[in-house]
């Protein structure tokens, strides 16, 4: 029996060295194998951090073969991060979902987690600058700040 050029490439793969194992996560989502791509990214969680040399993420990769919302909510549950990082060329995984077709139901799902995501960087900016206010930026003096400062 005759083997197709992915299942070959998949083969090929498997029995690569370990300096491009960190990749086959990425490989797998790029060639249209996406439950093997989960499968992997739970058994190999650090290998979901990677990016390839196009920045792409893994996200990116299982964007532009229109996953199940089951297989985007399990990668995004996963590296929850992934949703706010764009590739070389600018792209976030949102523009990618789009560009690629994705159902309305996972473009909608991508769309409210940016948002998600992006909120909660937000508050975590304000906070920390918060955290460096001083009384007198933020005008709350205290009659102890305030001897402080006219002594």
């Amino acid at each position: 029996m005759m083997m197709t050029r992915n299942e070959r490439w998949l083969n090929a793969l498997n029995e690569s060295n370990a300096s491009s194992r960190e990749l086959q996560v990425h490989a797998l989502a790029h060639l249209g194998f996406l439950d093997l791509a989960i499968s992997r990214a739970r058994a190999h969680p650090e290998e979901i951090k990677y990016r390839d040399k196009h920045g792409r993420s893994v996200l990116h990769h299982v964007l532009r073969k229109n996953p199940s919302l089951s297989n985007l909510q399990d990668l995004l549950d996963m590296y929850p991060e992934a949703i706010d990082q764009q590739d070389s060329f600018d792209r976030s995984p949102v523009d990618i979902a789009i560009c690629y077709g994705a159902n309305s139901d996972v473009v909608e799902y991508m769309e409210s987690k940016q948002k998600m995501y992006q909120h909660r960087i937000d508050d975590d900016v304000a906070d920390l600058q918060a955290l460096r206010l001083t009384p007198l930026m933020t005008g709350k003096l205290t009659t102890e700040n305030e001897a402080i400062r006219l002594s």
